[in-house]
């Protein structure tokens, strides 16, 4: 068994552009998280889909998927997405 490898933060990750990437995003109002994601990126109909809503409702968890053609894009959506009011939380 391989020993447990820990992630450094200044690794850089290996992937190969263009392809899918998932981004989870938490908010209070799915709506407004939807069309949040609308507005960011230049697809159509972007694969958004409900992930978990909290025990009371209070929070809803939304998985976005999207073509990402290179790191710089996949960055400016991240923190494009953070950075939006709507929007409280990406992973």
């Amino acid at each position: 068994m391989e020993p447990y490898r820990t992630f450094r933060f200044n690794e850089k990750l290996e992937l190969e552009y263009p392809c899918y990437w998932k981004y989870k995003i938490i908010g209070r109002d799915t709506d407004k998280m939807r069309k949040a994601v609308r507005e960011l990126v230049d697809q159509k109909d972007p694969r958004i889909s409900l992930s978990h809503v909290s025990r009371n409702g209070t929070w809803t968890c939304l998985d976005f998927e999207t073509m990402v053609p290179d790191e710089d894009y996949r960055t400016y959506l991240y923190y494009a997405l953070k950075k939006h009011p709507a929007i409280k939380m990406v992973l």
